[in-house]
C-alpha cells in the first residue's frame, strides 16, 4: 500500500478522546497513513477543510473519524478490502450509533421523506419499520442512503463529484451535514452502503462509557468493547437514558446546535 492512501480526517472540539488516540496509535495495523485535524471549529468548518485537504492531497481513499470513536484492530483494514473488493459502493460506514444503549445503527435508508434505521435481523420492530428497514445479519453489507459520519471510509475523488464546500447547510436545513453529504453524493450518482462487520464505538468523553448498537453500555478495556457489569435490567438501564439529552453540553456550530435544539424539544414533547 502506498503512502498516503488513506487520509484519516479528523474534526475536533478539542483534544481526541484516549480511546481514539489509543485505537489510532495501535489498531491500524501496516496502514500507512496521514492524519488531518481541525479543532476548534464548527463542524461544518472543520468538514469542509478537511475535505479540502483531501483533494489536495490527492489519497485514494478518506476517512472520515470522529474525535470519540473507537476501532478494534482490523476494522479499518476490512473496510479498505470491502471498498476495493466492491467498486460500485463509494462510501461505506460501520456499525456504530449514537452515545446510548440500545441504540440503532446510525445507517438509514430514505422512504416517503421518512428516514429508517437498518435492522438486524431477529430484532423487533414496528410494522411501518419492518415494511421499509434493510434487515441484515452481521457482517453483511448494506445499501443505505444516509449515515452519520462517526466512522466512515470513503473514495476521495467522490469528493470531486460534490464539489467545494460539500458540507454546507442549506438555510433552515433539516438534516445535520453528514447527511446533508450523503444526499449531495447520492445527487451526484454516488451509492452508499454500511458494513455491518465493521464495529466502531461511540465513547462518552467525560465518563468513559463506549456504545454499540442495541447492547447494554460498556468500556474500552484492553483494547476492546466490554461490556460493563450492571445487575439492573435492560429496562432499568434503558429508563435511565430515556430523557436524556446527550448533545445538551455539546457544541457543533450555530446552525447544528439550533437543529438539535428543535430536535431534543420535539423528542420532549412527544414523551409527554
Amino acid at each position: 500500500m502506498r503512502y498516503r492512501d488513506i487520509l484519516i480526517c479528523i474534526p475536533s472540539r478539542a483534544e481526541l478522546s484516549s480511546e481514539t488516540s489509543a485505537a489510532l496509535a495501535g489498531n491500524l495495523g501496516n496502514i500507512a497513513y496521514e492524519i488531518r485535524n481541525v479543532r476548534g471549529k464548527p463542524v461544518i468548518e472543520a468538514r469542509n477543510e478537511l475535505a479540502l485537504a483531501a483533494l489536495a492531497v490527492n489519497a485514494e481513499f478518506t476517512l472520515w473519524l470522529d474525535d470519540d470513536a473507537f476501532f478494534e484492530p482490523g476494522t479499518i483494514e476490512r473496510l479498505i478490502a470491502s471498498l476495493r473488493q466492491h467498486d460500485e459502493i463509494d462510501i461505506l460506514g460501520t456499525y456504530s450509533c449514537d452515545r446510548r444503549p440500545f441504540c440503532s445503527p446510525s445507517s438509514y435508508v430514505a422512504r416517503d421523506g421518512a428516514l429508517y434505521a437498518i435492522v438486524e435481523k431477529g430484532m423487533p420492530t414496528t410494522v411501518q419499520v419492518q415494511q421499509y428497514a434493510p434487515r441484515f445479519t452481521i457482517g453483511e453489507i448494506v445499501e443505505i442512503d444516509v449515515c452519520a459520519f462517526h466512522c466512515v471510509l470513503m473514495r476521495t475523488s467522490l469528493l470531486e463529484r460534490t464539489g467545494a464546500l460539500s458540507f454546507s447547510l442549506a438555510p433552515k436545513s433539516g438534516v445535520s451535514e453528514d447527511f446533508n453529504f450523503c444526499m449531495r453524493a447520492k445527487r451526484a450518482g454516488a451509492r452508499i452502503a454500511t458494513d455491518t462487520g465493521a464495529t466502531v464505538a461511540h465513547v462518552d468523553i467525560e465518563t468513559g462509557s463506549a456504545f454499540i448498537p442495541y447492547r447494554r453500555p460498556g468500556n474500552i478495556v484492553e483494547n476492546r468493547f466490554v461490556v460493563r457489569p450492571d445487575p439492573r435490567s435492560s429496562l432499568e438501564i434503558a429508563a435511565e437514558w430515556r430523557d436524556k439529552d446527550i448533545r445538551a453540553r455539546r457544541r457543533y456550530g450555530a446552525s447544528l446546535d439550533r437543529l438539535f435544539m428543535v430536535a431534543a424539544e420535539r423528542l420532549a414533547l412527544r414523551e409527554k
